[in-house]
C-alpha cells in the first residue's frame, strides 16, 4: 500500500510539473484599451498653428472604436491632456460601452498647450501586467509645453525595457501633418512593441498570438500558430503573413502558408540544417512576423516578434505495474 502511494504522489507530482512548465505559454486574453486624448484647442483648427478642425472626427472614430470591441470583459481608459494630463478622466468596461461612447461625446477643447511626455507617463500607470494593454497617444501636434523634448524621448525609448516580456503594446497616433515628427517616427521604428499611425482613423485590427510557441517536431514537422483578432475581416490570403526566422545553425524554415481549414492559422515546415544526433533536444529560437503593410497599413500582429521553442524528443511512456504483496 505504501509503495501505491508514493507512485500516486510521483505521478501527481510529474503532472503538476508539466502543468506549470506549459503555462508560460499561454496567452493573456483580458484587454486594456488606454487611449491618451489631445483635446488642446488646435484640434478644432485654433491656435497659433494653422490646423483643421478634427476633434468631431477624432471621437467618432474613438468611439467606432471602442463600440466594435467585442469583450464585455475589455478595460477602458480615456485621459484626455493639455499642459497636463486631466484627473477626471473617462473609464469603464465594455459591459457599459454606451456610457463609455456617451461620455466621448461630451469631450470638449479646452485652453493649453500640448504636454506630451506628462500623458505618456500618467498613461503608464494604468498599465496592467495581468491583461493585454494596448496604449494609444492620440494628438495634432508637437509636444510643446513641461518636460523638453528630449524627456519626451527618453520616456517613449524607456518602453523598450517596460514592455519586455509583457503583453504591453503602444500606438503614438499623429492625427495631422503637424503631429509627423522625424525623430519620434524613428523611436517608434526601434523600439520593440511600438508603432507610430499617421492617420485620424485610430480603428487599428490588433492581431495577438502567445509570445511563446511550443513544438515538437519529432513526428510532424509542420508547425501552425494561431491567432485571434479583434477584426476577422484581416484574415485574407493577401494579408501576406510570413515568418521570418533568426540565423541560427539548427534549422531552416519554409514560406508561410494559411491553413486551408482554419483562416487564423499559419503553418510552416521546419528543415533540419544538420544531423539531428548534433542538434540540442530544445531549442528557443526568434521568429519574426510581417505582413503587407502597405496594403493593410492599421493591422498590428501584438506581438510581432516570437519565441519559438523547438522539440526534436519521441514520447517516453511508462507502464506502472503494482503488485498487491498480500497475495
Amino acid at each position: 500500500m505504501d509503495m501505491i502511494i508514493k507512485i500516486t504522489k510521483f505521478v501527481i507530482a510529474i503532472f503538476l510539473v508539466s502543468l506549470f512548465q506549459d503555462t508560460y505559454s499561454q496567452t493573456i486574453t483580458s484587454e486594456k484599451r488606454i487611449y491618451l486624448l489631445d483635446v488642446t484647442k488646435s484640434m478644432i483648427g485654433r491656435g497659433s498653428v494653422n490646423t483643421p478642425n478634427i476633434f468631431e472626427d477624432v471621437k467618432h472614430s474613438l468611439q467606432e472604436a471602442i463600440d466594435e470591441i467585442a469583450d464585455s470583459k475589455t478595460e477602458i481608459v480615456i485621459v484626455p491632456f493639455t499642459d497636463k494630463p486631466f484627473q477626471d478622466v473617462i473609464q469603464g468596461t465594455i459591459a457599459n460601452k454606451d456610457s463609455l461612447i456617451y461620455q466621448i461625446g461630451r469631450l470638449d477643447v479646452r485652453s493649453g498647450n500640448t504636454n506630451v511626455a506628462d500623458a505618456w507617463s500618467r498613461g503608464m500607470d494604468y498599465l496592467d501586467s495581468t491583461k493585454v494593454n494596448y496604449m494609444f497617444l492620440l494628438t495634432d501636434g508637437l509636444h510643446n509645453t513641461g518636460p523638453n523634448k528630449e524627456v519626451l524621448y527618453e520616456r517613449l525609448r524607456d518602453w523598450d525595457t517596460i514592455c519586455k516580456g509583457k503583453y504591453f503594446f503602444s500606438f503614438y497616433v499623429m492625427l495631422t501633418s503637424n503631429a509627423v515628427e522625424q525623430e519620434i517616427r524613428q523611436i517608434t521604428k526601434d523600439t520593440r512593441q511600438m508603432w507610430s499611425i499617421e492617420s485620424l482613423n485610430i480603428n487599428a485590427a490588433l492581431i495577438k498570438t502567445n509570445f511563446v510557441q511550443r513544438f515538437n517536431i519529432f513526428e510532424d514537422k509542420t508547425i501552425g500558430v494561431t491567432f485571434s483578432s479583434n477584426n476577422p475581416k484581416v484574415f485574407l490570403d493577401d494579408l501576406d503573413v510570413q515568418f521570418v526566422l533568426e540565423d541560427n545553425p539548427f534549422y531552416t524554415i519554409s514560406p508561410t502558408r494559411q491553413n486551408k481549414e482554419n483562416a487564423k492559422v499559419y503553418e510552416f515546415d521546419v528543415t533540419e540544417q544538420i544531423k539531428k544526433i548534433d542538434i540540442p533536444v530544445d531549442v528557443m529560437l526568434k521568429i519574426k512576423v510581417n505582413h503587407n503593410e502597405e496594403k493593410y497599413p492599421l493591422v498590428f500582429f501584438t506581438p510581432n516578434e516570437l519565441e519559438f521553442k523547438i522539440i526534436n524528443r519521441g514520447v517516453r511512456r511508462m507502464t506502472l505495474k503494482v503488485v498487491d504483496d498480500e497475495k
